[in-house]
C-alpha cells in the first residue's frame, strides 16, 4: 500500500476518533448456542463544532462514507472459508461508551463462515480478528 494511501487513511481515523468494539454471533442449533461469526463495529464521531443530534444528514453520511474506506481497507485479504460483510449505512446516531459520550456513526462488518448458517472455527476467527486488529492499528484505531 502506498504511503499515501496509508496516511489518508489515518488522517479519517483520526478526524473522526475512530475505535472499534467486537461483538461474538451466536445461533441456536439443536438446543446449543453455536458461534457463527463476529460483528466488528467501526465507531467514529461526526466531525462538527456544534451539538449534532440530526441522524442521517449530510455530516453523517460522510463520516459513514469515510469510517466505511477504513473498513473495506481492514477487512480480511484472503480468507477462503470466511466472509466480510460491510453493512449499509442505518442511518442512526449511536451514543458512545467512552468517558465523552457523543454521538457517533457506526459501520457494522460481520465476519463469518461463508457456507450459510456454517460454524466458524474459533482458530479462522481469531486469526482474522487479529490481521484485522493490526492493520486497525496501524491506522491509530483502538479497541473500545
Amino acid at each position: 500500500m502506498s504511503t499515501d494511501r496509508l496516511a489518508h487513511l489515518r488522517s479519517l481515523a483520526e478526524k473522526h476518533d475512530v475505535c472499534f468494539e467486537v461483538w461474538p454471533e451466536f445461533l441456536p442449533v439443536d438446543g446449543h448456542k453455536v458461534r457463527t461469526g463476529v460483528e466488528i463495529d467501526l465507531c467514529g464521531a461526526v466531525t462538527t463544532d456544534e451539538p449534532h443530534l440530526c441522524p442521517g444528514c449530510p455530516l453523517c453520511e460522510q463520516t459513514y462514507a469515510d469510517l466505511r474506506e477504513i473498513a473495506e481497507w481492514a477487512q480480511p485479504l484472503s480468507e477462503k472459508e470466511l466472509a466480510c460483510e460491510i453493512l449499509a449505512f442505518d442511518h442512526a446516531l449511536h451514543m458512545g461508551r467512552g468517558a465523552p459520550h457523543r454521538p457517533e456513526i457506526v459501520v457494522a462488518m460481520h465476519l463469518s463462515n461463508e457456507h450459510f448458517m456454517g460454524q466458524i472455527s474459533d482458530r479462522d476467527q481469531e486469526r482474522c480478528l487479529h490481521d484485522m486488529r493490526e492493520r486497525l492499528a496501524e491506522l491509530g484505531v483502538t479497541h473500545r
